[in-house]
């Protein structure tokens, strides 16, 4: 046995031996240096996305104005994946897996709409109001009130109430009442970055008035994942810095070498498109 390391430690002191042990030490570096980058990476994301998902456990509905005065509700997204939304938040999941494609984006919102409505006959601007009688000698109101908040943004109102009159008394037992409602509203929503805190929120602008939000809960899935979302982020073809590594030298054998140096990035997707061809 001692004779089987006494050969190595010889052959390890002959030029090849000692280019190869240096090949060999420089190979280790490399791999424990990209792996503390991908390590520190992988830390950096984790951090921002723990911070992103603790504001949105600790945060509740923020009900604040916009630049246009307009009323708007907002609460911190989620920023999670797939296998961990079912654990975080069941009712998202049970959403996300009701659809057909691959689901980055997902809310899911709580609203009521309140309102008054106030007719008054002979007085403009209320809507309108008229009495008559029935052809069968039964008495009737009927009413109506369109209201247009803005563009996109209506209410309309209208009904008709019949009702018998014995001794100038109303007849409860013969009144019958149609009403008939349709309202028409936008709702403006998406992500938005705070500027002071860099973290991603759901915003949501109701476009007419007595529209209310009481809950918003969104998820950003695995958007990583999403080819169209990559396709904005362009990778690094052509870097420069400090290099370590092995090459090739003009005598085609192995060699480590330190130094500074510009070069091209080639990607695994780039290989696959290429053969796609």
């Amino acid at each position: 046995m001692n004779t089987f390391f006494t050969k190595i430690i010889d052959w390890f002191k002959t030029p090849v031996g000692r280019r190869t042990l240096l090949l060999i030490v420089a190979f280790i570096v490399a791999c424990l240096f990209f792996r503390q980058c991908n390590l520190a990476d992988k830390y950096q994301r984790e951090k921002v996305q723990t911070e992103q998902n603790a504001s949105y456990l600790r945060d509740s509905l923020i009900i604040t104005k916009n630049k246009a005065g307009e009323i708007e509700y907002s609460r911190s997204v989620l920023a999670t994946t797939n296998k961990e939304l079912k654990d975080q938040n069941k009712s998202l999941y049970d959403e996300a897996k009701k659809q057909k494609g691959t689901v980055i984006y997902l809310s899911k919102i709580n609203a009521s709409l309140k309102d008054s409505i106030s007719i008054l006959a002979g007085k403009a601007g209320t809507g309108n109001i008229n009495s008559g009688t029935n052809p069968d000698g039964s008495k009737y109101i009927d009413f109506s009130n369109d209201t247009t908040y803005s563009v996109g943004n209506e209410r309309h109102v209208a009904g008709k109430v019949d009702f018998i009159l014995n001794n100038d008394s109303i007849d409860k037992k013969s009144i019958k009442v149609n009403l008939t409602t349709r309202q028409k509203f936008t709702i403006t929503t998406g992500l938005e970055e705070d500027k002071d805190t860099k973290l991603l929120k759901i915003f949501i602008t109701p476009g007419t008035p007595n529209m209310e939000i009481s809950k918003i809960d969104g998820a950003l899935i695995d958007p990583q994942k999403s080819e169209l979302i990559q396709s904005y982020f362009k990778p690094k073809r052509f870097t420069c810095g400090p290099q370590i590594g092995i090459g090739i030298t003009n005598t085609l054998t192995p060699s480590f070498y330190v130094g500074f140096g510009i070069q091209y990035n080639l990607y695994w997707k780039d290989i696959k498109n290429i053969f796609k061809k």
